[in-house]
């Protein structure tokens, strides 16, 4: 278990020694995960509040850092509210077409404007995928634990292309598609 000293940490020192380091080790984040487990394991939910609160914002710097694409991904790898993640799809792979006000409202841009792009394009994030499954594959774990996230990444694929389906062309919905059919197949035969 994490002692109260790690704990008494501030959240923005963490920040700041991921940002200059760039990077968290995957032995720290293991750590920390274990440590949410047992805590939620011991019935210490104030303490699992804690270390996941730290987590997630572990997670948030190191999504900052990392490509717009592969950080999408992992963000939605990490979201179980499929609403929710259809919104953060939506966000980040249609292109904007109006302004969202504070209160909510959309104000819409003048017709003819140019709409902003995405922030993400459909290629980049079925480049995204297909490169994180290449290496999930390449992991020494229990095939069926391969598998599982494997399906879990193709829910979100399948999300995403729902999304896709209603900002996009048929021939760039085909390309997302014959972009993620093979990393997919080779993966979950």
């Amino acid at each position: 278990m994490l002692g109260p000293a790690l704990l008494s940490l501030p959240l923005s020192r963490c920040a700041r020694l991921t940002r200059q380091r760039g990077h968290a080790r995957a032995a720290s984040r293991y750590v920390l995960f274990r440590n949410i487990e047992q805590a939620q394991a011991d019935g210490d939910e104030k303490l699992a509040s804690v270390l996941v609160h730290l987590h997630t914002r572990l997670q948030e710097e190191l999504e900052s850092r990392t490509e717009p694409a592969l950080a999408l991904l992992h963000k939605l790898t990490r979201t179980d509210d499929a609403p929710l993640r259809g919104r953060i799809l939506r966000h980040f792979l249609l292109p904007q077409k109006a302004i969202k006000l504070p209160d909510g409202s959309e104000m819409p841009m003048k017709p003819g404007a140019k709409a902003a792009t995405s922030t993400v394009s459909p290629d980049e994030f079925s480049a995204a995928v297909v490169d994180t499954l290449g290496k999930i594959e390449q992991l020494p774990v229990d095939r069926a634990m391969l598998v599982d996230t494997a399906e879990g990444i193709r829910q979100v694929a399948k999300e995403a292309r729902g999304v896709i389906a209603d900002g996009y062309s048929e021939a760039e919905l085909d390309a997302f598609s014959e972009a993620l059919q093979p990393a997919f197949t080779r993966l979950m035969r």
